[in-house]
């Protein structure tokens, strides 16, 4: 069935967000006695080996920092990124700030807005990578004329479906084998077992 992007629905669905993330909130987080105490004793043994990383541990997700100055369109970043798997570790909505939250929290990826209502997307990745590289996907209404000064540039067209998203996601991530990083660049890259969840296979043919 055909589902209607994600401009058109965002307003529709932020309160049933809201209602969603209360509900989650309250469901139970607890495991049978045996379950409890079988992880605990696998943990322990695992300690006492002297290993560094525990075999059960969950790999730590992708961090996104989402560049949207549109309030409702923004929500509905992090309901569906949070629903792909991802970690957004902060979503701001102009350049200077974009820049120093980019700095702060050095996401593994940042979805930019081409056009923000104070200052510039482009502007605002441009500044970024003069200090570390990180991958984008840039949000426009007009591709082509984003990729006649970046052709090479990841752009998704407005509107978009999950779908075309999660394929955008998953090619800057592949082009992130970027051979000029430097060494500060890769800082944190080691720092745990970090995957793409929009790689891997998903139950979910959800569309926004």
């Amino acid at each position: 069935m055909h589902q209607p992007p994600i401009e058109n629905v965002a307003r529709g669905r932020s309160s049933a967000v809201k209602v969603e993330a209360g509900r989650l909130a309250a469901a139970p987080n607890t495991l049978a006695p045996e379950q409890a105490a079988s992880g605990a004793d696998a943990m322990a043994s695992w300690d006492n080996e002297g290993g560094s990383v525990r075999p059960n541990a969950a790999p730590v997700p992708l961090r996104v920092l989402v560049v949207e100055d549109d309030a409702v369109i923004a929500l509905l970043y992090d309901e569906v990124l949070k629903g792909m798997g991802y970690e957004v570790c902060a979503i701001v909505g102009d350049e200077t700030t974009a820049v120093s939250a980019a700095l702060s929290c050095k996401p593994d990826l940042m979805i930019v807005d081409q056009r923000l209502g104070a200052g510039s997307g482009v502007a605002a990745v441009d500044e970024i990578l003069t200090t570390l590289f990180i991958p984008q996907v840039f949000v426009s209404g007009d591709p082509a004329a984003l990729r006649l000064s970046r052709p090479d540039a990841v752009v998704l067209r407005k509107p978009f479906h999950e779908a075309e998203l999660g394929a955008a996601i998953d090619r800057a991530l592949a082009e992130d084998a970027h051979p000029a990083r430097s060494p500060q660049q890769q800082v944190g890259e080691n720092q745990g077992n970090k995957v793409s969840p929009s790689a891997q296979p998903s139950s979910s043919s959800q569309h926004v």
